[in-house]
């Protein structure tokens, strides 16, 4: 293949207990070999955010998991994320997280964070924090301070109409959808992306094994709004590159688009 691919949609770990794959105990995962892992299926750099639960960030402090606030988590996850840019270097793209009920906090992170490179925030995944709606004022905020700092924000989707009303009302801010889903899904996510020319789709997750969606999708929004993501650990990254790199229906110039010029350019890199 002589395709650049950058994975839009990953979670790292840096420690063994925070690997979100439900079938680690069978895929000989490890901190050291997230790198080994995608450069083996042509992946040469990847995006994304760490994922702490409060009970792994609780153990880790030595504390009950109710002493800690969600933004505590929050935090936590940022620090590893930095460690783990350090660790992996330029392979690396890292993506931080926010919470809309900390809204000074999330804002002064993102500062913080955007002063040391980090043009990337999530993927977020509410449920995973206590928190769920997209269309809430806290969020609202968050959206316009990203603007604000030129950052992209990556979401999990859920909540079909609450990402509709985020997305009428916050069309000047770089969002990515994650996870196409199914039929219903794809063509909620057909209209959004028409709304605004920031607005993107990553493959990761449901909906890429759908035969014909990836052709779909490019022949309604064009091939520039939709960024390749495997959402490794999770899923099994081989078959999201097969999915694009082997699809007949796809020309040379749009899966260039797809697997990473996209990227590159949302990103700056």
């Amino acid at each position: 293949m002589d395709y650049e691919i950058i994975d839009f949609h990953t979670h790292p770990f840096l420690r063994d207990g925070d690997n979100i794959c439900r079938y680690k105990d069978h895929c000989a995962m490890s901190v050291d070999g997230v790198v080994s892992d995608l450069a083996g299926v042509g992946i040469g750099r990847f995006c994304g955010s760490v994922i702490r639960t409060r009970e792994s960030v609780a153990e880790e402090q030595g504390v009950k998991p109710q002493d800690l606030s969600w933004w505590d988590v929050i935090h936590a996850c940022n620090q590893d994320m930095l460690a783990l840019r350090q660790r992996y270097g330029g392979a690396y793209i890292p993506g931080m997280m926010v919470h809309p009920d900390f809204v000074p906090q999330s804002l002064a992170e993102m500062e913080r964070l955007r002063a040391q490179g980090v043009t990337l925030i999530g993927e977020l995944v509410p449920y995973y924090h206590g928190w769920e709606d997209y269309a809430c004022p806290g969020f609202g905020k968050l959206l316009d301070g990203a603007a604000e700092l030129g950052m992209v924000v990556s979401i999990h989707s859920m909540g079909e109409d609450a990402m509709d009303a985020m997305a009428q009302a916050h069309t000047g801010v770089t969002i990515v959808f994650a996870h196409p889903g199914e039929a219903p899904e794809v063509a909620r996510h057909i209209r959004r992306l028409k709304r605004s020319p920031r607005f993107c789709l990553d493959l990761a997750g449901t909906g890429l094994f759908r035969h014909g969606v990836l052709r779909a999708l490019l022949d309604e929004v064009g091939p520039e709004k939709i960024l390749f993501g495997t959402d490794y650990p999770v899923c099994n990254p081989y078959m999201y590159v097969g999915g694009v790199t082997l699809d007949p229906l796809l020309s040379p110039a749009e899966k260039r688009l797809v697997l990473g010029g996209n990227a590159r350019r949302l990103l700056g890199l």
